[in-house]
């Protein structure tokens, strides 16, 4: 008998538990990643040495096209277009306002 309690006490436990555990899908929180397809999602970084080592790392392979500064809400940003290995081209965003003009 005690046994019996044991056990539905533990099995009440583990529902809880499961009840209580998050259902966020785990696309939703990958959407919201630093992967820098956009100024949202750009790239925090340091130097330039940061984002080709960046490039190096994501995107082996990669071909430089072009790279461009611009500014955006205040903020200073390096894109640099690259084709990946597999010949996708693609811009990747840098956040550049830790270090750009601080010379």
């Amino acid at each position: 008998m005690k046994q019996t309690k044991r056990i539905s006490l533990m099995l009440i436990s583990v529902l809880l538990l499961i009840a209580c555990s998050s259902t966020k899908n785990l696309s939703d929180t990958n959407s919201n990643a630093i992967d820098g397809s956009s100024f949202e999602k750009a790239i925090i970084v340091k130097s330039v040495k940061a984002e080709y080592e960046w490039l190096a790392d994501n995107y082996p392979g990669y071909k430089m096209k072009m790279q461009a500064l611009t500014k955006h809400k205040n903020k200073h940003y390096d894109i640099l277009s690259i084709e990946t290995a597999d010949g996708v081209e693609k811009d990747v965003y840098f956040d550049i306002s830790r270090f750009y003009g601080r010379f």
